[in-house]
């Protein structure tokens, strides 16, 4: 498996930046995911995982209703292409 490396300022100059252009098309969905939110936790709480008034049984605070945005990439479809672009990258 490869991996990416981090790269400097240079990801937005000549080949870098088509490359990460190229890997954003990849992103394949976008969803807003609303729930409750344990700040001390920096978790994500079910309604099982909680106690009384949406509270943290660990931190015994009230979690926050909030919502994010997720995005999913399908690693596995684009595994090839990543592996010949990180080989490219590394030279």
């Amino acid at each position: 498996m490869a991996v990416m490396r981090p790269c400097g300022s240079a990801c937005m100059h000549g080949q870098h930046h088509s490359t990460l252009h190229h890997m954003h098309g990849m992103i394949v969905s976008i969803f807003k995911r609303p729930g409750w939110y344990c700040v001390g936790c920096e978790a994500y709480k079910d309604d099982s995982e909680m106690e009384g008034d949406h509270a943290c049984p660990l931190h015994k605070t009230r979690c926050v209703e909030r919502e994010e945005e997720n995005y999913f990439f399908a690693l596995s479809k684009y595994q090839q292409q990543i592996q010949v672009c990180n080989l490219t990258l590394s030279r």
